[in-house]
């Protein structure tokens, strides 16, 4: 093969391609998801304390602590573990998935790793691969241009991959239009150079052609996220909300039919979404006693959520953000009621009148909603167009000066360019890859 390079290039290409694997990485990878239900956030920071402490260092030693295990043993769980290599051995409970954390490595090391990552290099990193002073005129004009073909090549494949995947990639307003276009000029180019090659290997002259730098179409791509950001549904705990602030008469309902009116709003606060709620309760006669009361809760929070590193809430999809609750408790009601609500609020279970002085026992239990669009921005979405195209152009920089000394590692310069070379990237779709798509 070497000796086919040295005569035809174009040949050696069409029967080996343009890379070879110069490495297959093996190994394994474990994610275990461990899910307890609580019924209030109470248990849950509870229960969240007991297992850091038993587990926050992950210096375990596979057993349980007795106090912890009775606790998770009174609640529904799901265990979800996802595993390339290793064993295969189902977990159904907190200590063997602790206990397979813990055998994990040695059981790739025994035997059970699974090809991981590849690397790929050009041909022209290769001692023996001929240089361009060995080969003839017309074989090296023709080396050079399908140089030139090749990376056109691969910005089509990139262009593809973005239309097919653009939720990866920041895409404004008549970026896939522009796209389109950009691939009409790529194939308008590409085609130009095959003919070129075409006229070279028939024994016609045999030149380079005025073909544009695949570089300056490169910088048209556009930018890469830095991670997913994801788009969801979240469940919200039930709440209670307590009346106990009398602000206006003489603490006694009296049985005068009160009006229950209760208001919820979702609000950013930092790194944490909050649920703010008030609630008032009011006599509708005589001296009009009131008694009011609020809740704030935290509903979700983005710290130590690595995937969320570089998003952002989009408060504006989130929803629904506001819940609204109107309702008369009637006439001598002393019993829990329940009663539906608007937006964000479906019911709520509330005691608006009881025998005697109401102070201390008025409010609304269980009070449940609807789920929440939980919606994020990418950081990007949130940079000046300055900035992407300074992001572009680094991108695409690190991308041509990479190939570029590999080329002049070879003594391979002049009009020939550098090569697409394919970087160990992780298995994951995305694994932080920014900018441009990722090389072929």
């Amino acid at each position: 093969m070497a000796t086919l390079a040295s005569k035809s290039p174009a040949e050696f290409r069409q029967k080996c391609g343009s890379y070879f694997v110069s490495a297959v990485t093996t190994g394994g990878e474990l994610d275990g998801f461990v899910s307890i239900e609580t019924t209030n956030r109470q248990e849950k920071e509870a229960l969240s304390a007991m297992f850091n402490a038993e587990y926050g260092t992950f210096k375990a030693s596979g057993q349980i602590d007795t106090n912890l295990q009775q606790e998770i043993s009174k609640r529904q769980r799901h265990i979800k573990v996802h595993e390339v290599g290793g064993t295969t051995a189902t977990v159904e409970t907190p200590e063997e998935l602790v206990a397979k954390f813990k055998g994990f490595a040695e059981s790739i090391a025994t035997g059970n790793a699974r090809p991981y990552r590849a690397s790929l290099q050009s041909y022209q990193t290769l001692p023996n691969y001929p240089a361009a002073s060995q080969l003839s005129e017309t074989e090296r004009e023709l080396d050079k241009i399908m140089t030139f073909a090749l990376q056109y090549m691969t910005l089509l494949e990139d262009i593809s991959y973005t239309f097919n995947h653009k939720e990866q990639f920041f895409m404004p307003g008549g970026a896939a239009e522009g796209l389109k276009s950009l691939r009409d000029d790529i194939k308008k180019d590409l085609d130009l150079a095959e003919a070129e090659a075409n006229k070279c290997r028939k024994g016609g002259a045999c030149s380079v052609p005025a073909l544009r730098n695949p570089d300056d179409f490169r910088s048209q791509l556009p930018l890469r996220y830095k991670s997913t950001c994801p788009t969801t549904q979240l469940d919200l705990q039930p709440i209670e909300i307590k009346a106990q602030q009398l602000v206006r008469g003489d603490a006694e309902m009296k049985g005068h039919n009160p009006k229950i009116t209760m208001d919820v709003r979702i609000e950013q606060v930092g790194s944490r979404l909050m649920l703010n709620g008030t609630l008032k309760m009011e006599e509708d006669r005589k001296d009009y006693t009131t008694f009011t009361g609020s809740v704030s809760t935290v509903v979700y929070d983005t710290v130590d959520k690595p995937d969320l590193t570089h998003c952002a809430y989009a408060l504006d999809k989130i929803g629904p953000k506001e819940g609204k609750l109107v309702a008369n408790g009637g006439k001598d009601n002393h019993d829990p009621t329940s009663y539906g609500g608007t937006g964000l609020i479906t019911t709520a279970l509330c005691i608006s009148d009881t025998v005697g002085n109401d102070a201390g026992k008025l409010g609304c239990k269980n009070v449940t909603f609807n789920k929440l669009n939980l919606v994020f921005l990418h950081e990007e979405d949130t940079l000046p167009a300055s900035q992407i195209q300074a992001r572009k152009a680094e991108n695409v920089r690190k991308y041509h000066d990479l190939g570029t000394a590999i080329m002049k590692s070879k003594g391979i310069e002049g009009k020939t360019l550098a090569p697409t070379v394919q970087l160990p990237r992780e298995r994951r779709e995305h694994g932080g890859q920014l900018g441009t798509p990722p090389p072929r």
